[in-house]
């Protein structure tokens, strides 16, 4: 047996997959399953692993919701936050370098990404995993996922933790920090942050998840900068993104009006391969799934007449890793007029903190009064919803169609994928927007049944592509710093030529108009 038809025996578990090819035109048959089927695997935004088409969803979602950001950083005898002000592509290759080394020592783990450090000021964003940081006066947190709090716990005594009201309390509650560290900031009103010289910052929505804010900084450069030396007292704009779903709500802000100097962006999705309908879209096409009439009458009703149909008692289950779906649960229950119950109890004592009285008010801890289920995304199978629906039916409770809705995160359109950053701006934009998107462009899981249905639906809390193009075509920020995908040499050679293309737009006043307030 050769050593390829070796490892084939042992990888596949299909009895007939255990013979070598008996002849060159099976060995080719194989060859060409083998290539196919590695066509039909995906990679992941973030992490850059390929996985089959069946598994993508749900690894993108758990990626998102859990993975580390980088953990390596700057030389160790540079200050944390002495970063070059106008980088040459050689320097910028070489900081890179020293920040992401091939294999990482101990100590490079303990180094605090550039990204993570304001230019010029002494102040961190979502840097919790390093600890103490040397200067830095505040530390702030974007949102409560665990990849952006990671290192938080009640021993936390490094410095102030700045953040919005919402978040405050789910890192005091859930994380156990100490009140006397956290400092809630109210949102669209510049506070002005402690021993920095004079920096304000000003707290706009996300649109993530609830609690998520964008920072924007202003104030002077206190802190010396490889490039320019001393410190300046010219201020400068910053605005932080952390994680967010960019649209026009946010580049309207009033606090947005002058230039940004630097925009450190959430760049998750900067690739036009990942391009998805607005979120809004999607809410509204889950309502119409629901409320669509099971099936059209047939001939037989038709001939035999209008008869009294039984009430339809739907149930619909919602897979979730985190926060951030609260929108469409709200939706959906609305729809129906009925409650919310929360299969996990940490989940539904983390609903309770946020600030959100009509969410509060449909919640319930009786599974049998609510229609609309929240679950772990993990539970969305055709066994395990079964499972699920068959113990409510046997505790009393009327169903007879259920949905589970399960969010994919991300769509994969191969079709975008051959754009190119040569092309003019007018015409990937026109190339990367999506259509509209209606309730037939769901998608149902196999096996779905008339009594159980998983339905597949493009509800991402990032940017899309061209979302993330829209937004720095209507922003015009002087310079963007990614702060997702940074983990390779050709994962940020790719990002910054899509950054050079909006850069150039931008240049020529390029602007996108909205389709909406809420999208472009």
């Amino acid at each position: 047996m050769t050593r390829a038809a070796k490892r084939h025996r042992e990888a596949s578990p299909h009895p007939c997959a255990e013979l070598a090819p008996r002849n060159a035109e099976e060995e080719a048959d194989q060859i060409l399953q083998a290539t196919e089927a590695s066509l039909l695997l995906f990679p992941c935004p973030l992490c850059q692993r390929s996985y089959a088409s069946s598994d993508i969803d749900r690894h993108v979602n758990a990626c998102l919701d859990a993975s580390p950001a980088p953990t390596h950083d700057d030389k160790a005898e540079e200050s944390a936050f002495a970063v070059h002000t106008k980088e040459s592509r050689t320097v910028l290759t070489s900081k890179w370098a020293a920040i992401l080394p091939e294999r990482p020592t101990k100590a490079a783990k303990k180094r605090v990404p550039f990204y993570k450090m304001l230019e010029g000021m002494p102040l961190s964003v979502d840097a919790f995993r390093y600890g103490r940081i040397d200067g830095c006066e505040g530390y702030f947190l974007t949102h409560f996922h665990s990849d952006h709090y990671a290192g938080l716990s009640s021993r936390w005594e490094h410095g102030p933790i700045y953040c919005s009201e919402e978040t405050a309390r789910l890192v005091h509650k859930r994380l156990k920090v100490a009140r006397e560290w956290l400092c809630p900031l109210p949102m669209n009103v510049p506070q002005l942050v402690p021993r920095t010289g004079g920096v304000r910052v000003t707290c706009i929505d996300a649109n993530h998840c609830p609690g998520a804010c964008l920072f924007l900084f202003e104030g002077p450069r206190t802190v010396p900068t490889i490039r320019n030396g001393p410190a300046a007292s010219q201020e400068v704009r910053y605005l932080h993104c952390g994680d967010f779903r960019a649209c026009p709500a946010q580049t309207a802000h009033p606090a947005l009006k002058k230039q940004v100097d630097i925009v450190y962006l959430d760049t998750t999705y900067l690739h036009p391969q990942y391009n998805f309908p607005p979120q809004a879209q999607v809410i509204e096409a889950c309502v119409d799934v629901l409320l669509r009439p099971p099936r059209r009458p047939t001939l037989a009703d038709l001939w035999h007449g209008p008869t009294e149909c039984e009430p339809q008692a739907p149930l619909v289950i919602v897979g979730t890793y985190s926060l951030g779906k609260e929108r469409l649960v709200k939706q959906l229950a609305r729809s129906l007029h009925t409650s919310v119950y929360c299969a996990q109890t940490h989940r539904h004592e983390i609903l309770l903190e946020l600030d959100d009285a009509e969410l509060h008010r449909m919640l319930t801890r009786q599974p049998l009064e609510a229609r609309v289920h929240v679950v772990s995304l993990q539970w969305i199978s055709h066994e395990a919803v079964a499972s699920y629906v068959q113990a409510l039916q046997k505790r009393g409770m009327r169903i007879t169609q259920t949905t589970a809705f399960r969010p994919t995160g991300w769509t994969f359109q191969r079709t975008q994928a051959s754009l190119a950053p040569t092309r003019q701006m007018d015409a990937l934009l026109q190339a990367s927007r999506p259509p509209d998107f209606r309730a037939s462009a769901l998608t149902s899981m196999t096996p779905s049944t008339a009594a159980v249905r998983i339905v597949n639906m493009p509800y991402s809390e990032h940017s899309s592509f061209y979302e993330l193009l829209s937004f720095l075509l209507t922003l015009h920020p002087v310079r963007v710093v990614p702060t997702v995908n940074v983990g390779s040499a050709v994962s940020r050679q790719r990002m910054q030529a899509w950054l050079d293309v909006c850069a150039r737009a931008s240049a020529a006043q390029r602007c996108v108009q909205p389709r909406s307030p809420d999208y472009w």
